[in-house]
């Protein structure tokens, strides 16, 4: 089972209140982070957000899980700008991944 989320018919076309990613990230997405096979993240006509919201939204899947929520996150029509900022959430969240497991 899939679920799509379309990030701008949630927040529009711009978004830059990582509280509010923070908050959707907790009641929306998580419950079916662990329920669904796939997560698709549908950027289609999405046109800027900033680190803050895109750190609250995605790193903390990568921070948990590594390189495995890449197999669980889909990130559709994620171009330019928003793709910077997305590959720059995984990799903060990898980075806090990778030093969790040097401190075990």
């Amino acid at each position: 089972m899939n679920h799509e989320v379309s990030i701008t018919k949630v927040f529009g076309r711009t978004a830059s209140d990582g509280n509010l990613a923070y908050g959707f990230r907790l009641k929306e997405l998580d419950r079916y982070y662990s329920m669904c096979d796939h997560i698709i993240l549908d950027f289609t006509d999405f046109r800027m957000a900033n680190s803050s919201f895109m750190n609250a939204l995605i790193a903390p899947y990568f921070q948990q899980d590594g390189k495995k929520a890449l197999d669980k996150l889909i990130f559709k029509e994620c171009r330019g700008t928003v793709k910077v900022l997305v590959e720059g959430a995984v990799s903060l969240g990898l980075i806090k991944h990778n030093e969790a497991k040097a401190h075990h």
